[in-house]
């Protein structure tokens, strides 16, 4: 799972560095937005919440930290999350348009496939999902 997360954020990298760098160009800061299931899932919600939660994506944001991305200073996440309704994924898509996002994360097949048919201009980063290749989200991993 480690190795997994690890490509992620390496991925993530990749597409940020240049959106971080056109942004400081034009006095903007990227715009990530976060898709989840559970709300639960979300930082705030993490928090303060009384219950369990899971951390599964704490790495994700501990690295996103560590290469300078800090929340409301060098990047904006929005988290946007379906309340364990998957058929809410279109329309928060539709919300990361609205909010102009640099970068879409998506956590859950559903939300893939709900980003890609917002947009085809906006990358989409997919935390580990289950196959990607056999849902029809990508043609091939090569």
């Amino acid at each position: 799972m480690q190795l997994i997360g690890l490509a992620v954020v390496l991925t993530l990298s990749l597409v940020l560095a240049p959106v971080a760098a056109g942004a400081e160009q034009a006095g903007k800061i990227p715009r990530l937005c976060f898709l989840t299931f559970d709300s639960r899932m979300t930082p705030s919600n993490r928090l303060s919440s009384s219950r369990a939660s899971p951390v599964q994506f704490d790495p994700f944001f501990q690295r996103l930290h560590d290469l300078g991305y800090v929340d409301g200073l060098t990047i904006t996440i929005d988290y946007l999350s379906a309340d364990g309704q998957g058929e809410r994924f279109p329309a928060l898509a539709a919300d990361c348009l609205r909010l102009k996002a640099d970068i879409i994360v998506v956590t859950t097949t559903p939300a893939a496939q709900a980003a890609k048919n917002a947009t085809r201009t906006i990358p989409i980063v997919m935390f580990p999902l289950g196959d990607p290749v056999g849902t029809g989200l990508v043609a091939s991993l090569d």
